[in-house]
């Protein structure tokens, strides 16, 4: 089943791993994902927004199927460690094939198809019946009633009909009419008005005994149809009252249908049939009928009992028959499953008579037709008790009329089972019932409870012992006989006897297979019993080859994969005689079908051919063998790990770790990092470790290490570091790699203590003369360690000093690069490290190693942008995303796009650098780590802050980073998930939140030692005292944050402006604005920069300017969220990009034109055409540069309302909403604190009440 589970029948549901999941908040996404689910493959998306937006326009349609698939995919796709749920592209929209999903409509379409090709009355037919029926547990999407449904749901609804129609009959066929009766309700509920429907119901009525409640089910159909069709009873409906008044004449149980089984399924078991027909005719004469059945798997055993079952019903036996199955979820389970198909309504009518009040309270949530007449008891009862019923109840059974209790596969029983088998074996000798056990040969040998068990049945009176032993060839020639379709044969018998050694199973299989190839028994009658898993005992085709035809066959048979013909040459070394001998051998194999040849390779015809002849090899052979093979494997190419598993079985570790070692390092050099989860196991499991030097099997070991932390399995580094650190002594170079990377492993494993002190004792242990640069390797891990525990100040030590004690320019180049890839916090730009790493990267080119080429651009890239170089940055991250990509370095994949990200925001393509994050999360979530799926969270929330403001996503990716960080004891990265969970504290007006957060961000980060608050966190946190219009006091945060990279510098001057144009400082305001927009030629902050532009020109009274201003901020703003809708952002973004997107004529309603100009009664310019008056909107908004107090903007809604009502209008929510810059959840609530306060009273709409002067 897959990882997350969706229900439609009945309902929507969403559950994974067993629990429930929350549905999709609004009704749209429910149904989008019923949609998706029931029509499966790429769907347009026009017919998804006509089907599901019918009302909406195309442009409005695609905003909302956009926004609901954003809803499902975050809501679901965290249960989804393989990918997205739902794939998007331009024009179609699907659910990922690829997504491990289990959907009750497709497993039922799946069984309903299964249904129609099974063969009418098999097995097939009835499981695939119960697994259909089962799922159908209400009407598809119940409570949904869109029209697209309409079909599917009646479609749906006949398919039902017809597996509970045909399940009522098998059922009933069966003898299990229990059952039938509650499948022929539910086929009642589904089609009430099917006469046919009616009769099934009445007939199972009537097999039950039970004739009253038949005729009341006649009754009721009359009734029915009369009501809602005005029509009478048909014929054959009216036929059943003449059944139900023989049944009431005549109680005895009906005749039960004869079984279908084939008559020749018993052929050769005459003797055993007499001794169970002799044993029924003792329970009838009340004698004792113990009888224990014994045989190995496929003798029969079931058939055997299934044969009793049939003779029993039709001498008038109740037969009670349990199967007992491995790991069973609950003692007793088989024998409670056979109680509960005999005690029908009647016999539990009568055993509420005769059983104690106790046990019937202990027997009732077991039995469902048992009725104590009060609260049952806890399934949980102890199991003495519950033996003790059990027993009785049986007992009770036994005395109306003969009772069989049949028990197959009773080795498999659990203990409760065997005690209470033993009391009903003691019961059955004394002549009260009938036992028959049935246990598999040989299975008592190695259960000494199981073999007590059976000697004290085996023991008691009366007891019969009936042993199942293979047929002999008489038995199987009058099989061979009576099975249509095989032609007569003397021989055949012979064969089957020799493959099948007598079993009878396999010899009904067998025959079968053949009867349905219409009888081909010549020479591929081996190869079809190996194919269908029967053991062969004689490989009559390899008998009479040569020598060398025996040779050619060993090694394909070893190989198991194909050998190029031009490698089998050299099984021949001593000239032409022996090659010719080997073309010869060759030739004789495909003649006789036992090889097969395809573009120049040869095979084993069947594999299970070449393992039957593999495993007939003496174990020196074998090894033999196996270093032949890879000898011939290594000459034709082969993968280093292929010929590795065959040197491990020809029992030359050495040569296999070198072959292991061999196949790592190419790996990773050549960018397949991925070989290491198919060569891991094998290291890791290695019993011969201990016969390898311990230098090669670490370095093994190692390299397999680097593997895994290139795609980011922390799990596995740390098995197999820990795997190496079991070696004994080691060189000098290798102790120090080892270290090394064990120190990388616990870093990964946030265990910083730990890190440290492997270090210390690495430096303390290593001496730098013996191996040069293995000083610098320890600092550089220990450094990056640091880097992840966010320990600036100390990682940069320990890279500095990697720095200055490496011996060559690789290593230097690698510490350079781990600075740059962790300065996140730091203005940090080295001139020797970038000139360095360009210089290799030049030099270098694809000779080196690929995940050094990725973690050397992306570097270069980050060093560059931080230096002001933001035009070489985009070429060196594409280049490192795209190669890790490759590679399947998903860490670094990840990382890469969200650096990426954060130079797209710079630049002003938030569109593209949002997809980035996106895409960066989802390969993250295929890592087992959870650590850089909390760093893309917390690069995606800070992105949402600063950009869209879209409040849901940056609290759900901000609260997950936040929580995993502050429990991996991590606090600066904590401290700085907590950043933008502060922003939307402060958009929301929730300021006590957002000053405990704050509080919270000041401890964490005074835990973390790294020294002043980063210049992020200290404009976040001055937009406190801002908020409440103290512009003084953020202006004085915010003095001494001027970061280097220039983008941060100028995001920094702009917001310092906007704090100014505040404060009443205009002409200061003017000067920071236009001495950073001579830096700023590109980006993100441009929009805001010609928004405050704006603003000071509407403060001078320069109206064009002012709006040629706010016209080219807007066009910058679409520009950069291509190719996002820019409406995306129109419902929760911060204020100015709210004002250039409402300033705009596409984002204007007409009826919220209307609205406005009623609420105003400015006297400026006359608007354009249908749209909003701009001086309207500036004389009320005017003040948006940041969110607001909520005490100021309440008193600016009683303003807009007193202007509105002295204009005759009434302004909305939506309307003030959209003049004050803030969300309409936002309003709402100032509304209901005015009214609560007294300050706003509701007559035909708003009116403000004055408060007092005192007020």
């Amino acid at each position: 089943m897959g990882s997350l589970q969706i229900r439609l029948f009945g309902g929507l549901e969403l559950s994974a791993e067993g629990t429930r999941l929350p549905l999709p908040a609004s009704r749209r996404a429910q149904a989008l994902l019923a949609y998706l689910v029931l029509n499966p493959g790429p769907c347009r998306r026009a017919k998804v927004i006509g089907e599901l937006f019918p009302e909406s326009s195309e442009k409005r349609g695609r905003k909302q199927l956009s926004q609901e698939l954003w809803k499902l995919n975050s809501l679901l796709d965290s249960h989804l460690p393989e990918g997205q749920l739902i794939l998007q592209r331009s024009e179609t929209v699907e659910l990922s094939p690829s997504a491990r999903v289990w959907i009750d409509t497709a497993e039922f379409d799946r069984a309903y198809r299964a249904w129609q090709q099974a063969k009418p009355g098999s097995p097939e037919e009835f499981a695939a019946l119960e697994a259909a029926a089962s799922l159908y547990t209400g009407e598809l999407l119940a409570g949904f009633y869109d029209d697209w449904l309409l079909s599917a749901q009646a479609s749906a609804r006949d398919l039902a009909l017809q597996v509970f129609d045909r399940l009522v009959e098998l059922l009933t066929a069966r003898g299990e009419y229990v059952s039938a009766l509650g499948w022929a309700r539910r086929l009642i509920d589904l089609d009430p008005l099917t006469e046919a429907s009616h009769r099934r119901l009445i007939r199972v009525e009537l097999l039950l005994g039970r004739p009253t409640r038949a005729l009341k089910a006649l009754e009721q159909c009359r009734e029915l149809l009369e009501l809602e069709l005005d029509t009478p009873l048909s014929a054959a409906t009216e036929a059943l009252r003449e059944d139900i008044e023989r049944v009431r004449a005549d109680r005895s149980p009906p005749p039960l249908p004869r079984s279908d089984e084939r008559h020749h399924r018993m052929v050769g078991r005459d003797g055993e049939r007499s001794v169970l027909s002799e044993a029924l005719d003792s329970l009838i004469e009340g004698s004792p009928c113990v009888v224990l059945l014994t045989g190995t798997s496929g003798m029969g055993r079931t058939s055997l009992v299934e044969s009793l079952a049939l003779d029993a019903r039709w001498r008038g036996v109740t037969l009670a028959a349990a199967t007992c199955r491995a790991g069973a979820d609950a003692p007793l389970q088989p024998l409670l499953e056979a109680a509960r198909t005999i005690v029908t309504p009647l016999p539990a009518w009568q055993l509420e008579n005769r059983l104690d009040h106790d046990q019937l309270l202990l027997l009732e949530p077991f039995i469902p037709h048992l009725n104590a007449g009060g609260d049952s008891r806890s399934p949980a009862a102890p199991e003495s008790e519950l033996t003790a019923a059990l027993s009785a109840l049986f007992e009770c059974l036994a005395e109306g009329r003969p009772l069989m209790v049949v028990i197959d596969d009773f080795h498999l029983a659990d203990p409760a089972s065997r005690r209470l088998v033993l009391d009903l074996a003691r019961l059955a000798a004394g002549g009260r019932l009938g036992l028959l056990v049935s246990c598999e040969e040989g299975a008592a040998r190695t259960d000494t409870d199981l073999w007590n068990c059976l000697r004290r049945i085996d023991r008691l009176t009366g007891s019969r012992r009936v042993e199942l032993g293979p047929l002999g060839r008489p038995e199987i020639a009058r099989l061979v006989a009576i099975t249509p379709g095989i032609p007569s044969d003397d021989g055949l018998a012979d064969r089957i006897a020799e493959l099948t050694g007598g079993n009878p199973r396999q010899i009904l299989r067998l025959l079968s297979r053949l009867s349905e190839t219409e009888g081909a028994p010549g020479p591929d009658l081996e190869v079809l019993a190996l194919e269908m898993g029967i053991p062969e005992r004689l490989l009559s085709r390899v008998e009479g080859l040569s020598s060398r035809a025996r040779q050619v066959l060993r090694v394909l048979a070893v190989a198991g994969s194909p050998i190029p013909v031009t490698t089998l040459d050299q099984l021949a070394p001593g000239g032409a005689t022996e090659a010719a001998e080997t073309i010869s051998a060759i030739t004789d194999l495909l003649d006789r079908q036992i090889i097969v040849e395809d573009r120049g390779h040869l095979s084993v015809t069947s594999r299970l051919l070449a393992r039957s002849f593999a495993d007939s090899l003496d174990p020196a052979e074998l090894a033999q063998v196996h270093s032949q093979v890879a000898e011939l494997l290594e000459a034709s190419g082969a993968p280093p790990k292929v010929v590795a598993g065959h040197l491990t079985l020809a029992g030359e570790p050495v040569a296999a770790w070198e072959r292991w070692h061999r196949a790592l390092s190419e790996a990773v050099a050549e960018g397949h990092p991925t070989v290491v989860h198919d060569i891991a196991p094998a290291l890791l499991s290695s019993d011969d470790i201990g016969k390898v030097p311990a230098d090669l099997a670490a370095r093994t070991l190692l390299v397999a290490h680097q593997a895994a932390e290139i795609v980011g399995d922390v799990q596995l580094q740390s098995a197999l570091v820990e795997r190496a650190a079991e070696l004994g002594p080691l060189s000098e170079a290798v102790d120090v790699d080892r270290s090394a990377r064990l120190i990388r492993t616990l870093g990964h494993r946030a265990a910083w203590a730990e890190a440290e002190a492997e270090a210390a004792r690495a430096l303390e242990r290593l001496d730098p003369r013996a191996v040069p640069g293995a000083e610098a390797e320890i600092h550089l891990a220990l450094g990056t360690t640091r880097a992840l525990a966010a320990r600036l100040g100390p990682a940069f030590e320990a890279l500095g000093r990697a720095v200055q004690s490496a011996v060559d320019s690789m290593t230097r180049a690698r510490a350079y690069a781990a600075m740059a890839n962790s300065a996140w916090l730091t203005s940090m730009v080295d001139e020797e490290g970038p000139a360095l790493i360009t210089q290799l990267l030049e030099t270098s080119g694809e000779r080196l190693a690929p995940h050094l080429r990725i973690e050397f651009n992306r570097a270069l890239a980050v060093t560059r942008f931080r230096g002001g170089d933001s035009a070489l940055s985009p070429v060196h991250m594409d280049r490192a995303v795209e190669l890790a990509e490759r590679i399947g370095a998903l860490p670094a994949a990840s990382a890469t796009r969200a650096a990426r990200a954060t130079g797209l925001l710079i630049t002003g393509r938030l569109g593209e650098a949002l997809m980035d994050l996106t895409e960066s999360a989802e390969l993250v979530a295929q890592l087992p780590a959870r650590r850089q799926t909390a760093e893309v969270q917390l690069s995606l929330a800070s992105a949402a802050a600063q950009t869209i403001g879209d409040i849901d996503l940056v609290d759900h990716h901000g609260r997950a980073a936040f929580n995993y960080f502050e429990s991996t004891d991590n606090p600066a990265w904590a401290a700085m998930a907590l950043d933008p969970l502060i922003t939307i504290a402060l958009w929301t007006d929730e300021l006590d939140e957002a000053t405990a957060r704050m509080e919270r961000q000041a401890e964490l980060w005074s835990e973390a030692g790294i020294g002043p608050m980063p210049d992020f966190m200290t404009i976040t946190r001055s937009r406190l005292p801002a908020h409440h219009g103290d512009f003084e006091r953020a202006l004085d945060e915010i003095s001494g944050c001027s970061p280097r990279p220039v983008g941060y510098r100028v995001r920094v001057e702009l917001y310092r402006a906007r704090l100014l144009f505040a404060a009443g400082r205009i002409e200061e305001a003017a000067e920071t604005v236009e001495r950073i927009s001579d830096s700023l030629a590109h980006g993100l902050l441009l929009p805001e920069l010609y928004h405050l532009k704006g603003l000071l020109h509407r403060h001078r009274g320069d109206r064009n300017s002012w709006r040629q201003a706010w016209d080219h901020g807007y066009r910058i703003l679409s520009l950069s969220l291509q190719p996002l809708d820019p409406d995306v952002i129109l419902d929760a973004g911060p204020p100015w990009s709210l004002e250039l997107l409402a300033h705009h004529r596409e984002h204007r309603s007409v009826s919220v034109v209307a609205r406005l100009r009623a609420a105003t009664s400015t006297t400026g310019p006359t608007p354009e055409g249908d749209f909003i008056d701009v001086d309207w909107t500036v004389a009320h908004s005017g003040d948006l540069l940041f969110p607001e107090g909520p005490e100021r903007r309440r008193q600016r809604i009683l303003r807009l309302v007193e202007e509105a009502r002295g204009a005759g209008a009434v302004p909305s929510t939506t309307d003030l909403a959209i003049a004050l810059g803030s969300s309409t959840a936002t309003i709402k609530r100032d509304l209901a604190h005015l009214r609560e306060r007294g300050h706003l009273v509701d007559t035909h709409g708003m009116e403000p009440r004055r408060p007092p002067e005192s007020q």
